[in-house]
């Protein structure tokens, strides 16, 4: 695993400002419950860019 390059995204990532609310912790959720969570965004018409 190349660690440099995931130290970059984690960095990336760290500070969404204002997108911060859009995100889903998904750190606790089984892919079934991630998929779920999504699924349920989409039906809210939630994070979608125009």
């Amino acid at each position: 695993m190349d660690m440099e390059l995931v130290e970059t995204v984690g960095e990336q990532f760290g500070d969404l400002g204002i997108y911060e609310s859009n995100v889903i912790d998904t750190a606790d959720m089984s892919p079934a419950e991630t998929v779920s969570a999504i699924k349920n965004r989409m039906k809210k018409k939630a994070y979608f860019l125009l």
